[in-house]
């Protein structure tokens, strides 16, 4: 049986209705009665910690004398309602449709009595009555309570809200007045509730919980019963006992390597640590390879897939990848994706498509879809809904908190275009394989035209590169050009008789030791002068640069420092230095 069963039995015999009450936490529902308005069941859709499988159960409001009366297995305690009138029901394949639905029969009945008004005559005669001391359970615990605990529990607050956000704020407020509370007591024993909380627990327990969870921060990892392991996990997530969001992630991932790895936990707890581990980095603005640690498969799906797709920045390779997760499975052997050329081609078509046609985007990832996102779902969380509006990006998909409430905005695999995509692909393979003499050809097919335009664009860059690479490459570096000048100069001397060597050198250096600095000192006067060199330096083939790191080299020895700069064009004398080389110019000519 399971819980739509009973849903359509109760509407149709009682015209009771299924009522989800609160929009944060859609696994829970209730069952009224229309007649009373009072709670006859709470119907749970939630995931078992130990197994990581979700399943349904509910508690219904009928005397718990039916545990001991049918002693079925899909009978038990309630699940998380409290008091005798409250049973727990499992919906697995053991349920029984009959009994379950003579036991809301049983709740309709008991409800409505308790709701009637019954007067009863007094009986005559004078009657004495006599004060009964009630002596509760947590009175006799309270002599034993460290004034701690009991302090916490006197934070514990009933309110209008929803159960579970209830329990959710009243964790969290107890939780951070204890978070530096440690204690030395027994450690607890076996202990299994869903959803636990200090509120769950006894004096005894909460010692032995606190006890234990003061060994576990001092790094002495011991076992203990799942529910209590969850509670610290609840904590750490609600930033209970961490200074930052950063230290409490830490915090989980070293509890797991110490307590899950060495067999104290299961693989469900891992599960469960790792999904509130993603919505823990987007809540708390984490960097996104934080979350996608923890991603599940569907959003590292958005991330290496779509994203990839929506930006011409990304690399050739990053696009084939993505284009192949949706193209039709024969393309990842086609010679084309074996080609460089080929991947290349695709790679900057697919560039030209989405930056050409805005529309292009659209008709093939259609529009992205917003809808609300339930962080925590499954955890022990309290939501501060005075928090501000904050945006956390993880690649094509965008998380948002607005007034205290999550959504997200994304592109959905199954609304893409999955016939747009086979063109554009089939199209570029089948052009490629001819382009590139691969493979046999393919048939043309209608849709093909859709892509032709930027698949023949592509091509046609791809060819300008190939000539651009073809040219031969000349380096017009200032390094090489005075190579160059100086082989020419070797290369013209080895040409001149020893006439035109000695006619050439005679008017320009008398002074054969200074020859290289009687030039270069010519050029500095000009400088010095406040007029440019240019057409000196044309007369004999020099090049600024050259001069510029011949005259800083020569002069170097005396000043320390350059004494002219050059921008490749022209030549200027460094003002700071003037006086300095006027005065060397003027002892070398005297």
């Amino acid at each position: 049986m399971k819980l739509a069963d009973l849903t359509e039995y109760v509407e149709k015999r009682y015209n009771i209705k299924e009522i989800h009450k609160w929009a944060s936490f859609p696994s829970f529902s209730v069952l009224s009665d229309t007649t009373t308005g009072k709670w006859v069941a709470l119907l749970m859709r939630q995931y078992d910690y130990e197994t990581g499988t979700e399943y349904e159960c509910c508690d219904l409001k009928c005397s718990d004398s039916a545990l001991s009366e049918l002693s079925k297995p899909y009978l038990r305690e309630a699940f998380r309602m409290k008091g005798k009138d409250w049973i727990g029901i499992n919906f697995d394949s053991t349920t029984e449709n009959d009994v379950i639905c003579s036991l809301f029969d049983k709740a309709i009945e008991q409800g409505r009595i308790q709701g009637s008004t019954v007067i009863i005559e007094a009986q005559k005669g004078n009657t004495e009555y006599r004060d009964t001391p009630i002596l509760s359970h947590e009175q006799t615990e309270e002599e034993n309570v460290p004034p701690r605990i009991m302090e916490m529990k006197k934070l514990y607050r009933y309110s209008q809200s929803s159960l579970f956000e209830e329990k959710c704020m009243n964790f969290y407020i107890q939780g951070k007045a204890m978070e530096d509370y440690e204690d030395d007591a027994m450690l607890p024993g076996p202990f299994k509730h869903y959803y636990p909380t200090y509120h769950d627990l006894d004096t005894a327990e909460l010692r032995g919980y606190f006890s234990w969870r003061t060994r576990i921060r001092k790094k002495q990892y011991i076992p203990i019963s799942p529910s209590f392991a969850y509670m610290y996990i609840y904590e750490i997530i609600n930033g209970i006992g961490v200074e930052s969001a950063e230290a409490g992630l830490e915090a989980i991932r070293e509890f797991e390597k110490n307590f899950i790895a060495n067999g104290y936990g299961n693989k469900g707890m891992e599960n469960n640590i790792h999904r509130w581990l993603f919505d823990y980095a987007v809540i708390n603005n984490l960097p996104s390879d934080v979350a996608m640690e923890y991603a599940k498969a569907e959003e590292v799906l958005y991330a290496e897939a779509i994203d990839p797709l929506l930006r011409c920045e990304s690399s050739d390779e990053e696009i084939i990848k993505a284009l192949c997760t949706f193209c039709y499975k024969s393309f990842l052997s086609s010679p084309v994706t074996k080609s460089d050329e080929g991947i290349h081609i695709i790679a900057q078509s697919w560039r030209y498509a989405i930056s050409a046609e805005p529309s292009f985007v659209i008709r093939m990832f259609r529009s992205p879809m917003k809808y609300p996102w339930f962080p925590m779902e499954n955890a022990v969380y309290y939501f501060d809904r005075t928090l501000p509006d904050m945006t956390y990006k993880l690649y094509s998909s965008i998380y948002h908190r607005e007034n205290g409430r999550w959504n997200v905005r994304r592109y959905m695999p199954s609304a893409f275009n999955k016939r747009f995509f086979s063109a554009f692909i089939h199209e570029a393979d089948k052009v490629l394989r001819k382009y590139l003499h691969l493979g046999h050809p393919l048939k043309d097919k209608s849709d093909d035209a859709l892509a032709e335009k930027y698949i023949k664009a592509a091509i046609a860059a791809y060819e300008m590169e190939k000539k651009e690479e073809a040219k031969p490459k000349t380096d017009f570096s200032l390094m090489n050009l005075e190579r160059i000048r100086e082989e020419s100069l070797i290369i013209r001397d080895s040409l001149l008789t020893e006439e035109e060597v000695q006619d050439d050198e005679a008017p320009s250096h008398p002074d054969n030791d200074n020859k290289s600095k009687i030039s270069y000192t010519q050029i500095l006067k000009i400088l010095l002068a406040g007029k440019s060199p240019e057409s000196y330096m044309q007369k004999y083939h020099l090049l600024p640069s050259v001069v510029a790191d011949a005259i800083n080299e020569a002069y170097f020895d005396e000043i320390g420092d350059s004494i002219v700069q050059s921008d490749g064009k022209t030549l200027e004398l460094v003002d700071d230095y003037a006086d300095d080389v006027r005065a060397i110019i003027g002892g070398r000519d005297g």
